[in-house]
């Protein structure tokens, strides 16, 4: 199994997962179940973050949901062939541009 670094830089974590998703046969995931995943994977952060907030669940939990929404993020990117960096630069350059 690949390692991930302590403190990854996204670009990396893109990486680390294609290689994961290969290992595991993930690298042919459709675009539904790709999309499904995030939003159940979104789903249980919110839970986890409302829980939380209620005393409920600790910090931890949000951590490791928080993690597996940015796999499933890195994986959809991978998919899409999309330098995640490069497109929030590019997205920022838009945004600066807005009128908030």
């Amino acid at each position: 199994m690949p390692e991930l670094n302590n403190n990854p830089t996204f670009k990396e974590l893109q990486e680390y997962e294609e290689s994961v998703c290969r290992k595991r046969g993930f690298q042919n995931s459709d675009r539904a179940s790709l999309f499904a995943h995030l939003l159940e994977e979104v789903g249980e952060l919110a839970s986890a973050a409302r829980k939380f907030e209620k005393g409920k669940m600790d910090k931890e939990e949000i951590e490791l949901e928080l993690a597996d929404v940015l796999i499933f993020l890195a994986h959809i990117a991978n998919h899409y062939e999309i330098d995640s960096g490069k497109a929030l630069v590019k997205k920022e350059e838009i945004n600066k541009k807005r009128i908030w």
